[in-house]
């Protein structure tokens, strides 16, 4: 099958990651894949520091056709180019990873009337519950939850959850080695979100050596005990990175709104521990899965326990259960099934 992908492409966003794995798991199964991104050189001067470096797929699988949303000037699509290149390419169907600081609700309508007049079917993937007020249900024929919070909101969307990335399986000492780390190792990262103050603080505490990975350059603390990593890094070499890890600790803050945290799925791939607070983002991962804690005492008392706690046999199960080629196939069979909203 020949398919698009609308997203974020070439930006720091666990969205934009999210399509670029599904890429990489549909190409994986033998179907010709177009990403339709954004422009980079419509984002704006005070946010450049957001564009991820490097391409991660041959210019000839993509085709950047609209501006990037909140992130520019105006969101415009280039609807020549994007009608164009549907024909050109005889795309078959559309995945859309729906971003409402990226996409224009207005702006999407006449692509997706384009699509039905077409009878390209369309799927649109909701991250989060921030949906504009002038989204155009009507005219999309399905739609996927990738949270079961969601799923409250639009009982008619099918859950398929986040995926996984390829497990890391060498050992945290060889990769200790190999990144010359020493000592026990406490690592964090993502776009800024996590509390590197309290983690940063509470690795000082016990001696640990606290390692943050922060292509944002979010984190403001400084101590002897920290190894900072502000690069960019390709998936492969940050899931190496924090594999080196005894533990990887996630602490966000709650917000009102329905959403689901991308970089805990990362987190898991190194088979190491990880520590998450017990808020929203983290709500789709079992206990068990992960070690979630109430407060900053239940934080302390897990790391206090670092050289006990070993690979978990629940959480590897998770990972190979959730691995992208499995989400990519539920996409696939969603594709296949009958549209039910016209």
């Amino acid at each position: 099958m020949k398919i698009g992908l609308f997203s974020s492409y070439g930006m720091k966003c666990g969205i934009a990651q999210y399509n670029l794995s599904l890429f990489h798991a549909l190409v994986e199964l033998g179907h010709s894949v177009t990403i339709f991104g954004n422009r980079l050189e419509t984002v704006r001067a005070d946010r450049r520091w957001l564009i991820a470096s490097g391409d991660d797929v041959e210019s000839s699988d993509l085709v950047r056709c609209f501006n990037a949303g909140a992130w520019s000037e105006t969101g415009d699509f280039d609807y020549p180019v994007m009608f164009q290149e549907l024909r050109r390419r005889a795309i078959e169907a559309v995945i859309l990873q729906y971003q409402n600081g990226i996409f224009n609700d207005i702006n999407l309508i006449p692509l997706f009337q384009y699509l039905r007049q077409q009878q390209i079917p369309v799927i649109v993937t909701f991250h989060d519950s921030c949906i504009g007020p002038h989204f155009p249900f009507h005219l999309v024929d399905k739609f996927v939850c990738a949270n079961l919070q969601m799923k409250q909101l639009l009982p008619n969307a099918h859950h398929i959850p986040h995926g996984v990335p390829t497990p890391v399986h060498f050992t945290k000492d060889e990769l200790k080695q190999m990144f010359n780390y020493q000592g026990p190792l406490v690592s964090t990262f993502g776009l800024g979100r996590t509390d590197y103050n309290l983690i940063s603080r509470m690795a000082a505490d016990l001696g640990y050596k606290f390692l943050v990975l922060d292509s944002t350059n979010s984190c403001l603390v400084s101590g002897d005990h920290i190894i900072r990593n502000t690069d960019w890094l390709p998936l492969d070499q940050l899931m190496m990175r924090l594999a080196a890890a005894d533990v990887i600790v996630l602490w966000y803050p709650e917000i009102a709104a329905c959403v689901s945290s991308s970089a805990v799925n990362q987190a898991l791939a190194t088979l190491r521990p990880v520590i998450v607070n017990d808020v929203g983002w983290f709500k789709d991962v079992p206990e068990g899965v992960v070690i979630k804690v109430r407060n900053e005492r239940e934080l302390q008392e897990q790391l206090l326990s670092i050289n006990q706690l070993g690979q978990n046999q629940t959480q590897l199960e998770f990972v190979e259960e959730r691995q992208w080629k499995n989400v990519a196939g539920k996409y696939l069979k969603l594709l296949a099934e009958p549209n039910t909203n016209k």
